[in-house]
């Protein structure tokens, strides 16, 4: 296979590469894509040394496969050049993902949903990834009525920059100055400092009150589990590095029990429960690093209503909530031939 990677400099694009290095694709070219600041870097894949390509309509010439993990304005820009060239794309920017006609896939959830005139596959926002791996899981046998899902999101979500602004801060404030380095943000008048601080915005608001980060983790998981239950999403930037944190609240059809419960995460794919609390276990950021899994923990019924589940669950934001989740779609295509690769 002739594989390309569109945003190959960038976090996640970065984790993908390393992920490339152990796939099951038999690559035979792997071509590295990013803009114009970063041609001519050069990245090592497989003990060979790539040179980093810029962007441009020639690039995507003889690949089977490009996985964008680029911005939206280069999703726009450039996946339907790639599709006319003969790639099928899997596009992790939110600009494919609530078209109709688009799969929007999560493996261990939806992967029958592609078909093998789909050129386009739509990787999920990171925060519906890990939660919509739980919700089936939990509604193999007892119908959703509602979810309510308060987001912790590392600063690596946002990029390098923020990873850079957090670290810069950190310095800054363990050598006793007050002023550090505060990024500013396409779109956003303000910007607050992430350190010591947790703050209930991501992305931009709408009329509704919701920001566009809480309403992706809205649409999408309605459409990913094709359920028609109400959910509403708080989304927190945290100021840790890497790894997004939920608490989740589902109200059932039925009255939960929790030995079902326990046994379908149990027996589901990629999921790892960490739940004991006599001896405190239960999922922290730091154990989901560098895993492609959803680990989830602190089950337990409401204290009030039987119809009602709260868990916490975890997972590496840009593995199993980007780059993972995309290779996985890749190598699953493969697996069962749906484009002959």
């Amino acid at each position: 296979m002739k594989i390309g990677v569109v945003g190959a400099t960038g976090v996640v694009g970065d984790k993908l590469i390393q992920l490339l290095n152990k796939t099951i694709l038999p690559i035979d070219e792997l071509r590295l894509i990013a803009s114009e600041r970063s041609t001519g870097k050069k990245v090592v894949f497989s003990k060979e040394t790539i040179k980093v390509r810029p962007i441009s309509d020639k690039v995507f010439e003889n690949l089977d496969l490009v996985f964008f993990m680029a911005t939206n304005d280069i999703a726009k820009k450039y996946v339907k050049v790639a599709v006319n060239k003969g790639c099928v794309v899997i596009d992790n920017s939110s600009v494919y993902r609530m078209i109709d006609e688009i799969p929007l896939v999560v493996p261990e959830v939806n992967f029958n949903e592609i078909k093998k005139t789909d050129r386009i596959i739509a990787n999920p926002n990171c925060s519906t990834i890990q939660l919509v791996v739980i919700l089936n899981a939990l509604s193999k046998d007892n119908e959703i009525k509602r979810v309510d899902v308060s987001t912790y999101q590392a600063v690596s979500g946002a990029g390098k920059g923020a990873i850079n602004e957090l670290e810069d801060q950190i310095i800054h404030y363990r050598r006793g100055v007050k002023e550090a380095r505060i990024l500013p943000v396409k779109g956003l008048e303000k910007h607050y400092s992430i350190l010591n601080n947790v703050i209930p915005q991501i992305d931009l608001f709408d009329d509704s009150g919701y920001s566009k980060e809480e309403l992706k983790v809205i649409k999408e998981s309605q459409k990913i589990l094709k359920k028609n239950f109400s959910i509403s999403c708080t989304a927190v930037r945290v100021p840790i590095i890497n790894g997004h944190s939920e608490s989740v609240t589902v109200a059932f059809i039925n009255k939960v029990n929790l030995t079902q419960v326990f046994h379908n995460l149990w027996e589901s794919e990629n999921i790892i429960v960490m739940d004991d609390i006599e001896n405190q276990v239960y999922p922290l950021a730091q154990h989901c690093r560098d895993k492609s899994e959803v680990f989830v923990g602190r089950i337990r019924k409401d204290y009030y209503d039987d119809h009602i589940l709260h868990f916490w669950n975890v997972a590496d934001n840009l593995l199993k909530g980007a780059a993972a989740n995309a290779l996985q779609i890749a190598e699953k295509c493969f697996e069962e031939k749906i484009y002959g690769w």
